[in-house]
């Protein structure tokens, strides 16, 4: 039996706060935290699952600069 994915909606408090600051210090990217975003991306190719706490897509190398 394949693995199933627990139905986590709630995203930590702590990486709120990250995504947040995140913003705060320009980032223009987009950056989801909903339940159905996160989801989305929790599969690949493979019959492993993971389920982000949230989904950042850079849209330039200063957005790269700052999640890291």
């Amino acid at each position: 039996m394949l693995p199933r994915l627990h139905s986590q909606t709630d995203v930590d408090p702590l990486v709120l706060r990250f995504l947040k600051e995140l913003e705060q210090a320009g980032f223009t990217g987009d950056i989801e935290s909903q339940y159905s975003s996160r989801l989305a991306v929790a599969t690949d190719n493979s019959v492993y699952q993971q389920l982000p706490q949230a989904v950042v897509h850079p849209r330039t190398t200063q957005d790269v600069s700052l999640i890291g």
